[in-house]
C-alpha cells in the first residue's frame, strides 16, 4: 500500500533496511515479549494505562527529539484520551480493591 502510494517510488539504503530489520525483527519481538510476561503480574486496567500511555508519549518524544511539534488539536486529544483512559483504569482498580476488601 505504501508503495503504490508513493507512485512505486521507493529508495531503502542498507543502513535504513539493517535499521528497520533491527528494531523491527529484533528490538520490537523483545520489548512485546516481555510486554506479555510482565502482564502476568499486572491488573488488566494498568495493562490498559500503560499501552494508550505508549501511544500518547509517542508523539511527545519525536517533539523532543526531532522538534516536530503536534498540533494542539492533537495534543488535546491525547490528553483527551489519556484523562479517560486513567479515569477508567483508576476506577477499575478502585472497584477491584473494594471487591477485594468484602
Amino acid at each position: 500500500m505504501g508503495l503504490a502510494g508513493a507512485d512505486w517510488d521507493y529508495h531503502l539504503t542498507l543502513h535504513d533496511g539493517l535499521l528497520c530489520l533491527f528494531w523491527g525483527g529484533g528490538i520490537v519481538t523483545v520489548v512485546h515479549f516481555l510486554f506479555i510476561q510482565g502482564s502476568r503480574h499486572v491488573p488488566g486496567a494498568e495493562i490498559m494505562l500503560i499501552t494508550l500511555i505508549e501511544f500518547i508519549l509517542g508523539p511527545m518524544w519525536v517533539w523532543v527529539g526531532f522538534g516536530e511539534r503536534p498540533s494542539m488539536l492533537a495534543l488535546l486529544g491525547g490528553g483527551l484520551v489519556l484523562t479517560a483512559v486513567a479515569g477508567r483504569a483508576i476506577a477499575m482498580m478502585h472497584a477491584a480493591h473494594q471487591s477485594k476488601a468484602h
